[in-house]
């Protein structure tokens, strides 16, 4: 019984604490909902407020604008005296240097555009419009300065700034208008390429009224005169150096009356690292590469292919070059002065090749001027060895040595050799012009005088074939080392200006090219 007890004990005390629980959880329930439901009828009474203020403002605002522009007329000019002129403050942030067109010669800018003017028509107490301080209007719906690019590239009305411009004017209530907008001016530029492609341009961007006068509309800078550059995106081909801000006054034929007008001046510079590897480290490696023409052998046959090779390679290049520049007359590029320069000693180094290739070979001999000239005083300009100089008396080539000659040059030709043809009657009997006789005179006028010496024997028709055949053979022999020793003399020669045409055309290239890039100014 006493167990039984304690067991009842125990399942009532459990279900009276569930009971609590339960009791709890249901009181925390609707607190919850009760504070959810209270928020949202405050959430939902500030909505309501805040769109009755909204649809309040509306209302006054449309009242405000009503009442402001009850009589008001765009095209007149809102000045209190008709006398005195209306100001342009005009402040200009630069963003970025879009383009410069050097053929066209344009150059493209990104503005951020702020305008600001007084218009005395828009001026009233805040606290009678619910304190409406500013306002949003249409630029057709006010009056608008006639601002214009004085040195606009573009055609038609895209010159005109106010009627390029959308966006909306902000209005204050104490008069002051403010016109902010993006803005891409396309003006005309005068390109010096004088210097490119390390050249420095100095472009302008001129704002001013295009039909009042000084008297009617002034333009004037911020009072710090400088241009804002803080949101300045680096253009990849053009960096800038500087940017300055003027005001300029002009006078039109006879009006006296002036035109003022804020000049904005760009001085930007190219970067030339692209132009150095693309164009003018190819343009060197093939000046030079024109050089080695004249360490390849005349006789390859590929010396003036090379040369033609490289300079029609030369010519695209300029093609390219003057793709990108406006034709100018009146200067000549930089790079352009360096193509002209390699392809002129591109064409004298083809020229001496020819004649280098003209003296191999050649099998006449070297005329004594020639071998004085070239041998003597150009060899030792050029350092070469001159121990092959000989000058003995030349005699002339007999008819059998000429035509010895004439049968080495066709068999250097390419064509086959002519069968021996037969000398001359007169010649039959000659020896390096000797008669097979005269060892027979030689013998008898030794015994005349004297000289023990055997008496000749009356030659006979076979003796005499075999001398005359001895003494052509031997003539023969004597011609060809005559020819082989001239053909020497003339490689020698051909090598001397090869060597000469080297070291000239690669100091005329090397000196060139140091003066032509000497005033360059590299720019990343």
């Amino acid at each position: 019984m006493k167990q039984t007890f304690q067991r009842l004990f125990l399942c009532v005390i459990v279900l009276t604490v569930a009971a609590d629980s339960n009791s709890t959880s249901t009181v925390n329930e609707t607190l919850i909902s009760n504070h959810t439901a209270s928020t949202n009828r405050n959430g939902n009474s500030r909505e309501a407020l805040e769109e009755d203020n909204n649809v309040v403002l509306a209302m006054e605002q449309q009242r405000l604008m009503k009442h402001l522009f009850r009589n008001y007329d765009k095209n007149v000019r809102p000045v209190s005296d008709p006398s005195k002129n209306i100001t342009i403050r005009i402040v200009p942030s630069v963003r970025q240097i879009v383009e410069i067109n050097e053929r066209q010669q344009v150059l493209v800018v990104y503005f951020w555009l702020r305008l600001y003017w007084y218009d005395k028509n828009f001026v009233w107490n805040k606290s009678d419009y619910s304190n409406i301080t500013n306002f949003n209007v249409e630029p057709d719906k006010i009056w608008l300065p006639d601002m214009s690019l004085y040195n606009s590239a573009q055609e038609g009305q895209d010159a005109l700034i106010y009627l390029k411009i959308k966006t909306k004017v902000q209005v204050f209530n104490d008069g002051a208008c403010r016109w902010l907008s993006p803005y891409f001016s396309s003006t005309s530029c005068n390109i010096d390429s004088t210097h490119f492609p390390f050249d420095e341009q100095k472009c302008q961007v001129e704002m001013a009224s295009w039909t009042a006068t000084g008297n009617v509309i002034d333009v004037q800078l911020d009072k710090n005169l400088s241009i804002d550059t803080s949101n300045y995106l680096e253009n990849i081909q053009w960096k800038m150096q500087s940017v300055s801000a003027y005001k300029q006054v002009s006078f039109f034929g006879t009006n006296k009356n002036p035109f003022p007008s804020l000049v904005f001046e760009f001085v930007v510079r190219r970067r030339s690292l692209f132009y150095i590897i693309n164009l003018i480290f190819p343009c060197v490696i093939l000046s030079f590469l024109s050089l080695m023409t004249f360490y390849i052998p005349p006789a390859s046959g590929e010396r003036i292919t090379l040369s033609i090779s490289l300079l029609l390679t030369m010519l695209f290049t300029l093609y390219i070059v003057t793709e990108n520049l406006p034709p100018d007359s009146t200067t000549v590029p930089l790079l352009t002065k360096f193509i002209g320069v390699a392809m002129l000693i591109m064409t004298l180094s083809l020229f001496g090749t020819s004649v280098a290739i003209k003296f191999e070979g050649k099998a006449e001999p070297v005329p004594k001027w020639i071998s004085l000239v070239v041998g003597k005083y150009l060899a030792c300009l050029v350092l070469h060895n001159t121990s092959w100089i000989k000058f003995p008396k030349r005699r002339g080539w007999n008819s059998e040595e000429i035509a010895l000659r004439e049968q080495s040059s066709e068999n250097q030709n390419g064509f086959p050799e002519k069968e021996d043809e037969p000398l001359p009657d007169d010649q039959k009997n000659t020896c390096r012009h000797r008669s097979p006789q005269s060892s027979w005179n030689n013998t008898e006028n030794a015994a005349g005088s004297g000289v023990t010496s055997v008496t000749p024997k009356p030659s006979n028709p076979i003796m005499s074939s075999i001398v005359e055949m001895f003494c052509h053979l031997s003539s023969r022999v004597e011609t060809k080392a005559a020819i082989e020793d001239a053909q020497e003399e003339w490689k020698e020669i051909g090598l001397i200006l090869n060597t000469l045409f080297f070291a000239t055309f690669f100091a005329i290239l090397f000196i060139s090219t140091i003066v032509i890039f000497s005033g360059a100014r590299y720019t990343e």
